[in-house]
C-alpha cells in the first residue's frame, strides 16, 4: 500500500500534468479562433532566413500591396463570425453564408495575387537561395 509520501508526489505530478495539457490544449484553441497573422508578420515570417538584402528585395516589391494587405486582414477577421451568424440564424437564408464564403475567397485571392505580384518583381535580383526560400518554406505561395 502506497505511503502518504508517494500519493502527495502522484498527486501533484498528477497536478503539473494535467496543467500542462490544459496549457496546451489552451493554446491550440486560441491559435486555431484567432485568424491568419497581420500582413507584417506574415512577411517577416516569409523572410525568415533570407539574406538581408534578399528580404529586403522582397519586403520592397511588397510595400505597394502591404495597405491593401492590411484592409483585406481586417476583413478577414470579420468572416468566421459571419458565417457563423448565417450558420446559427433561426430562419436560414443562404445569401449571407454565400456572401461570407464569396469575400473569403476573394481575400484569399487578393493575398495570392499580392505575394505572387512581389515575388515576379523581386525574384529577378533575388539570389538563388532567396527564391528558393520562399519556394521551400511557403509552397506555391500561399501565406
Amino acid at each position: 500500500m502506497p505511503t502518504g509520501k508517494k500519493l502527495g508526489r502522484a498527486l501533484v505530478a498528477s497536478l503539473v500534468v494535467n496543467a500542462f495539457l490544459l496549457s496546451l490544449w489552451g493554446a491550440h484553441a486560441l491559435r486555431r479562433h484567432a485568424g491568419p497573422p497581420p500582413p507584417t508578420e506574415m512577411v517577416a515570417h516569409m523572410t525568415e532566413g533570407m539574406s538581408a538584402a534578399d528580404a529586403a528585395l522582397f519586403r520592397a516589391a511588397l510595400a505597394p500591396y502591404m495597405p491593401d494587405l492590411e484592409a483585406n486582414h481586417d476583413r478577414v477577421l470579420s468572416i468566421p463570425a459571419r458565417i457563423a451568424s448565417a450558420l446559427a440564424a433561426p430562419e436560414f437564408d443562404p445569401a449571407p453564408l454565400k456572401a461570407a464564403l464569396d469575400d473569403m475567397r476573394r481575400s484569399r485571392e487578393a493575398v495570392e495575387t499580392a505575394l505572387g505580384q512581389a515575388t515576379l518583381q523581386a525574384a529577378p535580383a533575388m539570389s538563388r537561395d532567396g527564391r528558393m526560400n520562399l519556394w521551400h518554406r511557403h509552397g506555391p505561395l500561399h501565406p
